[in-house]
């Protein structure tokens, strides 16, 4: 008796492409439903987030929008820095409205 484990199948030719074909089509069907998932997936969170994303996405454009005007502004006026800021208002050792000396910094 011979007991050797035979795993060759020989397919016809036009079985082979069919095969081809086959595996072709099936991989095609399954990339398209991966694609239209992930595309109703995306719909669903920005269903969900609309009022959270819609904001952030005119705040963006408007931001791309005057941001070559504000550059302009600054160009021609120059800001100067303010001298005494909210963060230096714990460090400030003045009382009953003494002046704040700024000029060492």
């Amino acid at each position: 008796m011979n007991f050797e484990k035979n795993t060759h199948i020989d397919f016809a030719p036009s079985e082979q492409q069919l095969l081809r074909y086959t595996l072709v089509t099936l991989s095609a069907v399954t990339l398209m439903g991966m694609l239209v998932f992930i595309i109703w997936v995306f719909g669903y969170i920005l269903g969900t987030l609309h009022m959270l994303v819609f904001p952030l996405a005119i705040a963006g454009v408007l931001t791309l929008i005057l941001l070559p005007i504000v550059e302009l502004f600054e160009r021609l006026e120059p800001v100067s820095p303010v001298p005494y800021s909210y963060a230096d208002a714990g460090r400030c050792s003045c009382r009953n409205g003494d002046q704040i000396d700024t000029a060492g910094r």
